[in-house]
């Protein structure tokens, strides 16, 4: 998260440890889902937590 916002690729007032944080709950529970729930596509699941990686916390 710091490099891409040094490099420009994120907003300068992004807060790295939280958005990781985030990233990381995010990881977990799509996991935990999967785990639960046989049905649970977990591909597309990870294709959402990405783009959400990607959008969030774009310069806008």
């Amino acid at each position: 998260m710091s490099a891409a916002t040094a490099a420009g690729m994120y907003r300068a007032d992004l807060d790295a440890r939280t958005t990781a944080i985030m990233l990381g709950g995010a990881i977990d529970a799509v996991v935990a889902e999967s785990l639960t729930d046989p049905s649970y596509d977990l591909r597309v699941a990870a294709d959402a937590v990405v783009d959400m990686l990607h959008r969030a916390p774009r310069r806008t």
